[in-house]
């Protein structure tokens, strides 16, 4: 074999067996312990998991979520890895007792172990923006390009199927959101289609530049089979997590094969 041939090889045996990702998993996962309920924070409108914001012991806000389209593992990876790549803010595993919030029934359903999204100031989703672009408090040109196509290859890496973002009201930075819905068990990983998600007011072309997409390019280039292995690993188990050792497998997978077909597809995109 070649040094190419034992790549191949070895990224195909990481995939196809369970035995490196079970070392990763019997390290445990580590979890945030949350304190209390953010009740000054208030969601997006229309959320399907309806997250609630809880401070955790490590001093940062989290957005955490019971549920997600498919299963919890998705938000977790997805949120990791956007904040490896600068995409957009991490996710984190956090526990929520009866004492945070033991006065606020509506959302006892949270009590658990869930993904908790870390919270970005001075932001709104990008679907409660036409209020702000209406009343003049919104500016489309404000909008920064280079954070917009970050989130544009990271969100056409994944294949988001919901796609949403965070938008600084002030500094009109990007930030990918709301991973709920990206990889589907049995879908093909191939042929990768482009994924803008839209920001009202801003047109589709903001960000389309070969030397901006670059920049997210090569940093999901850099990520190798093991920090991919790493991303899928440590996760809790449950049904609202749709954690099983295969499907993280077949989810490292897909995301090891579409980077290999990322740069293609959205450098075409970028000189169209």
């Amino acid at each position: 074999m070649n040094s190419d041939q034992i790549a191949d090889w070895i990224a195909m045996t990481i995939w196809e067996s369970t035995e490196a990702l079970g070392v990763l998993d019997a390290k445990g996962y580590t979890v945030v312990e949350a304190i209390t309920t953010r009740d000054d924070l208030a969601a997006a409108t229309g959320t399907h998991a309806e997250p609630n914001a809880f401070l955790g012991v490590d001093g940062k806000s989290y957005w955490v979520k019971a549920r997600a389209q498919q299963g919890l593992v998705s938000e977790l990876i997805a949120g990791r890895l956007a904040h490896e790549v600068g995409a957009g803010p991490n996710a984190r595993i956090i526990r929520v007792t009866p004492e945070c919030f033991a006065s606020n029934a509506v959302i006892q359903r949270l009590v658990g172990v869930f993904c908790g999204i870390e919270h970005v100031h001075g932001v709104i989703n990008s679907k409660d923006l036409q209020p702000l672009l209406a009343n003049g408090s919104f500016k489309p040109d404000s909008i920064d390009p280079q954070s917009r196509a970050v989130t544009v290859v990271f969100q056409t890496w994944l294949g988001m199927a919901d796609q949403q973002l965070l938008v600084g009201v002030q500094n009109g930075r990007v930030y990918t959101i709301d991973h709920g819905e990206w990889f589907n068990d049995g879908r093909a990983s191939l042929p990768i289609q482009m994924v803008v998600a839209p920001i009202p007011g801003v047109d589709e072309t903001v960000g389309r530049d070969v030397n901006l997409v670059d920049v997210p390019l090569r940093r999901i280039e850099s990520l190798s089979d093991a920090d991919l292995l790493t991303a899928v690993s440590q996760v809790p188990i449950g049904a609202e997590w749709g954690s099983p050792a295969q499907r993280r497998l077949a989810i490292g997978a897909w995301l090891a094969e579409r980077r290999a077909n990322l740069r293609t597809v959205v450098e075409a995109w970028a000189r169209s």
